[in-house]
């Protein structure tokens, strides 16, 4: 095989030679390295490709961090324990190399669940079923979590302030006096403050179609280093309400009424206009949070990946606050700042 290091990698083909030799024995020829696409964050993943005498071609990812595991531990690698012991699938980590900061994984394919919806379609219903189904297992299953940080007002009404900057200041060019800052903040706070007042779940925090490999006719749960306590809505919103895969009602509307079943057959029974209140409140500040996230791709790492999404999610937004007419004023100054 061809060789290509990319120049942002930090090993080299002998260090991936006699790693893969402590994996697999002893390979044949030159591995071959691969830039995966990456998430919008500073990790890089590379796919490695090999032989060995013994076994057909394997592969593995290589996650490189930005900086050094400190005491070979971080939030991926133990709550990526976690979530094994709770019997959920997630990539194998093969090697800890602390020292430069990187985890030999599974590599689980390239197929997301986003991919097989175009390929498959008729395969929806079973698989948002099989995503449910497995996060109804870790909600109502999780006992200390092995982190305490949680979806508070303050953290909420960060992601909130990091909207304002970003989209309607950054992406587009409205900038915002100290009166107006006020008037969002008069709006925003009580949607943050009941959220942060809702009972706490184990929250994925970006569990999305993009972030479920489908592998083997599993779902493999990825990029879940971030997840910390929150609604349990939060999750669900973040699924059915998808920047990347847009549903329709009536089934979004049955995979809901599905997660409140799954919730009651473990004996947590949720009121259901109260969940379906909050479900809303959730997803118009988890969609304004990727709002923020987008714009801040384009505005500040200068790509323009992502900006092809801040439509359907703002969408979902309007959406929601036409539902909610507590909320109000706050989809009049959003009507106010952003386009039509």
């Amino acid at each position: 095989m061809k060789s290509t290091l990319p120049t942002t990698a930090k090993f080299d083909v002998p260090y991936l030679k006699e790693s893969l030799k402590d994996l697999f024995g002893e390979t044949s020829g030159t591995p071959e390295i691969i830039s995966m696409t990456g998430d919008a964050s500073d990790r890089r993943y590379f796919r490695i490709s090999f032989s060995t005498a013994d076994v057909e071609p394997g592969s593995i990812v290589i996650m490189q961090l930005s900086s050094p595991i400190a005491n070979g531990d971080n939030d991926f690698i133990q709550i990526s324990r976690y979530l094994q012991n709770l019997k959920l699938r997630v990539p194998r980590i093969h090697k800890i190399d602390s020292e430069k900061g990187l985890l030999h994984l599974e590599d689980c394919g390239d197929e997301t669940l986003s991919d097989r919806l175009l390929s498959m379609p008729h395969e929806q219903e079973k698989l948002y079923s099989q995503a449910i189904t497995e996060l109804v297992q870790l909600q109502t299953r999780a006992h200390n979590a092995p982190f305490t940080r949680r979806f508070d007002v303050e953290k909420l009404m960060w992601e909130m302030e990091f909207m304002l900057t970003h989209y309607i200041e950054g992406l587009l060019k409205t900038p915002l006096s100290s009166k107006q800052r006020e008037n969002w903040a008069q709006e925003l706070l009580p949607l943050c403050q009941l959220l942060s007042e809702q009972p706490l779940y184990f929250v994925h925090r970006d569990f999305h179609s993009r972030n479920l490999m489908v592998h083997n006719d599993e779902l493999i749960w990825i990029d879940f280093q971030d997840a910390r306590l929150g609604p349990c809505q939060y999750d669900l919103a973040s699924l059915l309400r998808d920047s990347y895969v847009t549903l329709d009602e009536p089934f979004r509307i049955k995979m809901i009424d599905l997660f409140l079943e799954l919730h009651s057959v473990e004996g947590n029974t949720l009121d259901r206009e109260e969940f379906l209140k909050i479900f809303d409140w959730m997803s118009i500040q988890r969609n304004l949070k990727a709002i923020g996230t987008f714009s801040f791709q384009k505005c500040e790492k200068k790509s323009d990946r992502y900006l092809q999404y801040i439509a359907p999610t703002l969408n979902y937004v309007h959406q929601a606050l036409s539902r909610r007419p507590e909320l109000s004023g706050l989809s009049r100054l959003l009507q106010d700042f952003t386009p039509a």
